[in-house]
């Protein structure tokens, strides 16, 4: 099975084997969340109705919280997965209120991503789609074993209640207050479905809103590397027709300076693009680290005062929202190292070989490139050193 995957890897194009950020795609069209083209209104409509139905969760679930702030393992079961839920609402209001925005940035990635052709490219956006797949996967995995931790932990109980003699007792999967009697038939069947679809929702929505982002990431780092192999073809292309220290002739300089410009127009598109996606992510990521921080902690005080089978949903949940945290800050990372190679092959292009127009040219993408791009949230950068100082608290 290994050989026959390896050799799909090497022989199939990219674009036949994964697609276009499958997982993601796939989890957030089930949200109603995927940026399309003129999509129906019943799509739009349900996009919103899952961003305003976890806000309702995180209201029911704060307001057991002031209901019982005697109580800390009461307060901290049912505010951490509340900040998540009220994490996700925010989330899936704004990819569905810029969906138009966002759409234009995923077709101008796809239409690139499907139209490529240079062998070191395709190579490197193979190697980086195969990372995302994985890294969606293994996050969908732990996001979704937490949410069916939470829906089935009540039921479990109480069957193990029944074997034992005791009595069932009607407790939901997450601890919240709603309008009407929850301990009797029929509410407490209607409101657990309730939260079990809450849970489902809030699981889905994890992995396929952060990926997109890491993805976006990824997609622009193709194109940081499309320029660079660019410049690395220009730069043979001169020392081939000016071997050793001759110098260009005329129509040869012509030829260079015009790919030059043709390079610059290409890296002020992509540097247009990544500050378009920086613009429209930067309110969700700073409200996901920020609710982030909170769910961790919180969960790492609850894993210490929890007891039994709970201790199962809470290790889930760090390791979740660490996952989380990783996707980010590896998205952004990504980002940064490809812009900040471009630098590094500048200066091994020959510019002595060159005019005084193809200098200039140089010079100024030399002073354009040290500039590295990244993602910038206020108060910090989302990139690896950014992870390694949430990593270090444990």
């Amino acid at each position: 099975m290994r050989n026959i995957v390896k050799r799909l890897l090497n022989d199939w194009p990219v674009n036949q084997l994964l697609g276009f950020m499958p997982l993601q795609r796939l989890e957030l069209l089930s949200l109603g969340a995927w940026p399309r083209l003129n999509p129906p209104t019943w799509y739009v409509a349900l996009g919103y109705f899952n961003s305003l139905f976890n806000g309702m969760c995180v209201a029911a679930e704060f307001s057991f919280a002031f209901e019982n702030t005697s109580n800390l393992q009461l307060i901290l079961d049912s505010l951490c997965p509340a900040f998540t839920k009220m994490c996700i609402a925010i989330k899936l209001f704004f990819i569905v209120w810029r969906r138009n925005e966002f759409y234009k940035i995923l077709k101008e990635l796809s239409d690139y991503y499907m139209e490529m052709s240079v062998k070191d490219d395709i190579e490197f956006i193979k190697r980086l789609a195969v990372i995302a797949f994985k890294i969606c996967f293994i996050l969908t995995v732990f996001s979704e074993m937490t949410g069916v931790f939470f829906d089935v932990l009540p039921v479990s109980m109480n069957i193990y209640r029944i074997l034992t003699g005791q009595e069932t007792i009607a407790e939901l999967p997450f601890r919240s207050i709603w309008p009407w009697k929850t301990s009797e038939t029929p509410g407490y069947e209607i409101t657990y479905l309730l939260l079990v679809y809450s849970s489902w929702l809030t699981s889905t929505a994890n992995p396929g809103l952060d990926c997109t982002f890491m993805g976006i990431c990824f997609h622009i780092s193709t194109e940081f590397q499309s320029i660079k192999s660019r410049f690395i073809e220009l730069g043979k292309e001169i020392d081939k027709r000016a071997p050793n220290w001759k110098v260009l002739n005329n129509e040869d300089n012509k030829y260079v300076y015009n790919e030059f410009k043709r390079i610059i127009e290409k890296h002020t598109a992509t540097i247009e693009l990544c500050e378009t996606s920086q613009k429209l992510s930067q309110e969700m990521i700073l409200i996901h680290f920020i609710t982030s921080a909170m769910v961790i902690c919180m969960n790492g005080v609850n894993l210490i005062i929890a007891s039994g089978a709970a201790k199962s949903i809470y290790v889930c949940y760090i390791m979740t929202a660490l996952i989380q945290a990783f996707v980010f800050c590896y998205g952004g990372d990504s980002l940064e190292q490809s812009s900040r190679e471009l630098n590094t092959e500048l200066y091994k292009i020959s510019w002595h070989k060159l005019n005084g127009n193809g200098r200039r040219a140089v010079l100024m993408m030399i002073q354009r490139t040290q500039k590295t791009v990244g993602v910038a949230v206020p108060f910090f950068h989302v990139s690896m050193p950014t992870f390694a100082n949430v990593r270090c608290f444990f």
